[in-house]
């Protein structure tokens, strides 16, 4: 037997059909490497900032140029974040964030759309206040 695998925390199974929890590794795991965790939540969180911004585009520039709607905000920023969750408790893989890419695709979309009918909506009425005093 190896000498380093009796030094690691052992293997726990509970009986139930077909299951094995290696508990006692991982507590044991995040008790000696309190910035092992830390670290990996730290990575795929900012894994997952960066995919944001790819994928919400221009809607990131538009959501400044926009009329302010706290509560669309706040329900998107709720349905990323529960999107979010199996690339934070698993690994941030395409397939595993399909829902999160779909929602930032929408955010963006949803950001911009509102943002352009704002300019051409004053782009508009000051070619007509300009055409009323000549």
């Amino acid at each position: 037997k190896n000498i380093k695998n009796k030094t690691k925390a052992a293997i726990v199974t509970i009986t139930l059909p077909g299951m094995l929890v290696p508990t006692l590794y991982y507590h044991k795991l995040i008790r000696v490497r309190e910035s092992f965790l830390i670290k990996n939540l730290l990575a795929k969180t900012f894994t997952l900032i960066k995919k944001f911004f790819i994928y919400v585009n221009f809607g990131i520039f538009a959501f400044f140029f926009r009329k302010k709607k706290k509560w669309f905000d706040l329900a998107f920023v709720a349905g990323l974040f529960f999107t979010a969750l199996p690339g934070l408790l698993v690994v941030p893989y395409g397939i595993y964030l399909t829902g999160y890419t779909s929602f930032c695709v929408l955010y963006g979309i949803y950001n911009i759309n509102p943002a352009l009918e704002q300019v051409l909506l004053n782009k508009i009425k000051t070619k007509l206040v300009h055409c009323q005093k000549t």
